[in-house]
């Protein structure tokens, strides 16, 4: 997408971002589209969230915490689900918000639904419409039906057996 940019979090400073840069300037994108930061205060971390129209998960490492908490800030996080748990972590955070559309199974289909959702900016905007309140009323935040369950599980192991 030739005016799209691309934002990335927690890239060290100095040579690795210089280093960054030359890999993305040598496949064709501008480093006018390249916004690279450091390790952020938690605050100008979320704030940069309102920059953001959908966040490109990470691959073969997949956002955890990174994955929920873009979630909770209303931006749609487009994962591609490989083979490992390192590779899997954003699927079942995905699958468990009921996202299912924001789930590739490979590069092609990664791409595909990226350059849908640019070049179809309303769809985009009516997932995060109701992103926040489809999160909330998922499993990732029934806390106390989490607990209940492990509560349940924990006194079935400790019970005695025969």
């Amino acid at each position: 997408m030739p005016h799209s940019r691309l934002i990335v979090v927690t890239v060290p400073e100095g040579q690795t971002q210089t280093r960054l840069r030359e890999r993305f300037e040598a496949a064709g994108v501008a480093a006018s589209r390249l916004e690279l930061h450091g390790l952020l205060p938690l605050a100008q971390y979320e704030a940069l969230h309102s920059q953001v129209d959908l966040a490109l998960d990470p691959f073969p490492c997949n956002g955890a915490t990174t994955t929920v908490d873009t979630l909770w800030q209303g931006v749609p996080v487009l994962a591609l689900a490989g083979d490992s748990f390192r590779s899997r972590n954003s699927l079942s955070i995905l699958t468990c918000a009921g996202l299912p559309e924001l789930i590739a199974d490979n590069e092609a289909a990664y791409l595909e639904i990226a350059c849908r959702f640019a070049a179809d900016p309303s769809s985009l905007d009516r997932l995060r419409r109701d992103l926040t309140a489809r999160v909330a009323a998922s499993p990732l935040r029934d806390e106390a039906g989490f607990v209940a369950e492990l509560a349940a599980l924990l006194r079935g192991v400790a019970s005695p057996v025969g």
